[in-house]
């Protein structure tokens, strides 16, 4: 290790500002040319070590002169030392400006960055409320929805007796809604039977006779906000003390959930989902995050709510639950069977490819064999080097394909945004040139953004290809890392103080109308950072702006890891110039997106290489 440091320091340093360098290793000085410019004092006064100079050639093109890791405290010498001896009044003001600026760079670096502020949206949430019959209690509890803080409700008033209640000016309400349905049924079941009238990404359960408290929605989501977790559960607040190895009991009535995993858990085998603890259990054995709290949001009205029939059942299965339980890893199985009526679905899906025709017909087959979904596939071919005449024309005889020919490699985003205006469908899907789409991907993407009302779908993927490439791609972040299984990665709602890669872009569907919205994938200036980072990007614009996702389990992609993609070759790979700079973009943009309100379009490039792309009519 010595050697190789020694040896380090005997090479030169390429700078064009670094003069009349003398000594030896990092002993060795030199005069910067570039500081003495920028103060107007003679080089022979801006002396730095060689450390100082590795340093700042590594930093001085990416970084401002507020954090810069050597400007500011080598300004802030060179101002000390004149004010020391100057006596004209104009270059004694020039030095204490430099100061000031030095002094308020050093202030601003020695400061850690601060805290993340979450978006101020405001949270609305379905509340589903049984009733068999009217009485004071039950007025109570619905009082107690409608009066919440900090969020909105939308409440669903379950009616299950024989004789209809009459609310008044209460069913007025534009956020009540009355449904009438044959009881007895559990605040689930009826969530399922009136789906369709679901109107936010999240379902609470309200029990007839608690009351909750002011900001038990606001509290609750808020909490699934900053977990990432998929339902939020109380535990029984007020209680004994519990011994060491005792977990608090759960109060499964103080249930909150995301939409999109109620579709997402389907039936279990040769039973129903019919209660919350039913649910909570069954949510358990699937390994879904869930976040208990012994925070006090219910508070029991006159009665104590019966407990379920199933509560004996799930009893052991609720204890394993832990407040903050993280995802465990990927349940590999086949569609669970589904408690919803199905959709019909079509698609338009966006395949761009540059040269490897042999995964780009592995692709198409993928595409072309979807059950239960039809789709329209736009081929684009992004300026591949060699002849494709005869493999565009091939394919594009084919009724189902459109294709396209750049001009110019331009990227898959921008190819992406380009057939924008040539979709026929509601849904448009990404599909990367080296992937394979599995035969369910299509049909239960439009189920999950049908069920759910969301825009943006988002599930596993499995991981084939290059062995030796597969443990590295599974650690690129700690994230992933830890909801990894052997070769699959998966999709997680992100957790909103963070700017991480949430949701796996090969896997992604989305609502064609949201896209063109957003305006769609962003331009980061140059075609090789165009081809990083564009996708996280779009992920949290998307997030910060209210955009609702619909994360599924279920693996849909075959995801090929080889060293040419994207994240692995020379030009674009993690550690090249290209994705830092990207990155460092990202991170400026996720700055402006948590300020408040933004124009989504003006960060999309969505028309901005239209002219690039063009119909394949035949030619060479």
């Amino acid at each position: 290790m010595v050697g190789k440091k020694a040896a380090a320091s005997q090479i030169p340093l390429d700078c064009t500002y670094r003069m009349h360098a003398q000594g030896k290793g990092d002993r060795e000085t030199a005069q910067c040319v570039l500081l003495s410019q920028i103060l107007g004092t003679p080089p022979e006064q801006c002396v730095v070590t060689r450390p100082m100079c590795a340093l700042c050639i590594e930093q001085t093109r990416q970084t401002t002169f507020t954090h810069h890791p050597i400007f500011p405290s080598l300004v802030y010498q060179q101002a000390s030392e004149q004010l020391a001896s100057v006596t004209d009044t104009t270059e004694k003001q020039r030095w204490e400006n430099w100061l000031t600026r030095a002094e308020n760079a050093l202030l601003q670096q020695s400061q850690p960055p601060p805290a993340p502020v979450a978006p101020t949206h405001v949270p609305v949430c379905d509340v589903v409320l049984c009733v068999e019959q009217d009485n004071a209690p039950l007025r109570a509890a619905i009082e107690s929805v409608l009066g919440q803080s900090d969020a909105v409700p939308i409440l669903h008033l379950i009616e299950t007796g024989r004789e209809p209640i009459g609310w008044g000016d209460l069913s007025a309400l534009w956020n009540v809604q009355v449904h009438q349905l044959a009881g007895p049924v559990t605040a689930l079941s009826a969530a399922t039977q009136i789906f369709s009238s679901l109107r936010s990404p999240y379902l609470a359960v309200q029990h007839p006779q608690a009351i909750s408290t002011p900001r038990r929605l606001a509290h609750s989501i808020q909490a699934l906000r900053d977990t990432g977790a998929e339902l939020y559960v109380a535990h029984v607040p007020n209680m004994a003390p519990l011994g060491e190895d005792e977990v608090p009991p759960l109060i499964p009535w103080s249930l909150v959930m995301r939409r999109a995993t109620l579709v997402d858990m389907g039936e279990p085998e040769n039973r129903q989902l019919e209660t919350e603890a039913d649910c909570l259990a069954e949510a358990f054995r699937q390994g879904r995050y869930i976040i208990t709290r012994p925070d006090p949001i219910m508070v029991e009205k006159v009665a104590k709510p019966a407990k379920s029939s199933s509560s004996r059942h799930t009893s052991d299965l609720l204890r394993g639950l832990v407040r903050t339980a993280a995802p465990s890893p990927l349940e590999l199985k086949p569609l669970r069977s589904r408690r919803y009526p199905l959709v019909p679905v079509r698609c338009d899906v966006v395949l761009p490819f540059r040269g490897h025709l042999d995964y780009v017909r592995e692709a198409l087959e993928g595409l072309l064999n979807q059950e239960q979904a039809s789709s329209i596939i736009h081929l684009i071919d992004d300026a591949t080097i060699e002849d494709t005449t005869d493999f565009l024309d091939e394919w594009a005889a084919h009724p189902q394909l459109r294709v396209y020919r750049n001009r110019e490699n331009i990227g898959q985003f921008q190819s992406f945004n380009n057939v924008a205006p040539y979709w026929e469908t509601d849904l448009v899907a990404v599909q990367d040139a080296d992937d394979i789409s599995l035969p369910h991907r299509l049909h239960w993407a439009g189920q999950m953004l049908h069920g759910s009302g969301a825009d943006y779908f988002g599930g596993a993927v499995e991981l084939f290809g290059d062995d030796d490439l597969i443990r590295p791609v599974m650690s690129e972040t700690k994230a992933l890392e830890r909801i990894r299984r052997a070769d699959y990665r998966r999709s997680f709602y992100p957790q909103w103080a963070k700017t991480d890669y949430f949701l796996e872009n090969p896997t992604a569907v989305f609502r064609t109308a949201m896209f063109r919205e957003m305006g769609g994938y962003a331009d980061f200036g140059s075609r090789l950072m165009n081809r990083t980072s564009l996708d996280t990007e779009f992920q949290l614009r998307c997030l910060f702006r209210g955009v609702r996702f619909a994360i599924t389990r279920e693996v849909v992609t075959r995801y090929r890891v080889h060293p040419e993609s994207a994240t692995q070759d020379r030009q674009t790979g993690w550690g090249t110039t290209p994705r830092a700079s990207s990155i460092r973009q990202l991170e400026e943009r996720c700055r402006l997106f948590r300020g408040g309100d933004f124009d989504p379009r003006s960060f999309g490039a969505l028309g901005r290489y239209t002219h690039l792309t063009e119909r394949w009519d035949g030619r060479s």
